[in-house]
């Protein structure tokens, strides 16, 4: 259960793995918010084509989505683009450690095998995970698209922010992933 959540967390956790060289560019990149959420994506999109797909930055203002391209099953026409594609991750990565909810609720509208959003807590806060992901689940169930949210895997990763430039307390990535049978965000088992 859940093997598109694990197999992109594992993948996503990997960056920051001690023999991985792009752990020491994420080190240093970490506490500069915008260059670390622009060296985030471009590992994002590396782990998309991983898997076999197009990787595709900011359409429906998405930070990263991939998608698998179909266009070659369309009749070729002189008058008209064959475009025909499927959306088959959707990622939000929000350094904002107030403000991921809004990535939550915005990808909730977005119909796809997979949706994730990247988080952060302040590492003193971390005990408050399964506060804010119960929060975060409560407003999902209030959504007219909630329907939408039992589709697919909808996967939450939260990381350490305030970490006052401690690297003993950077990442320390945690998954969770919004359970369909008990309408809650639950740790993902790894």
């Amino acid at each position: 259960m859940y093997e598109k959540s694990k197999d992109f967390f594992n993948s996503f956790n990997s960056i920051f793995e001690v023999d991985n060289p792009t752990r020491e560019i994420a080190i240093s990149e970490y506490i500069h918010t915008k260059s670390f959420t622009e060296f985030i994506i471009a590992q994002i999109n590396k782990i998309i084509e991983s898997k076999g797909l197009h990787p595709q930055n900011e359409y429906f203002r998405i930070d990263s989505m991939g998608y698998k391209s179909r266009w070659k099953e369309l009749s070729k026409r002189n008058d008209f683009n064959p475009h025909l594609w499927d959306l088959e991750i959707a990622v939000e990565h929000e350094n904002d450690s107030k403000d991921w909810l809004d990535e939550v609720i915005k990808l909730a509208h977005i119909c796809c095998p997979l949706r994730v959003v990247i988080g952060y807590v302040p590492c003193t806060k971390r005990n408050k995970d399964i506060t804010l992901l119960d929060y975060a689940a409560k407003a999902l169930k209030k959504l007219d698209c909630f329907d939408n949210v039992l589709k697919g895997e909808f996967l939450i990763i939260l990381g350490n922010c305030a970490t006052q430039g401690k690297i003993e307390n950077y990442f320390n990535y945690k998954a969770y992933v919004f359970d369909t049978n008990e309408l809650q965000f639950k740790e993902l088992e790894q």
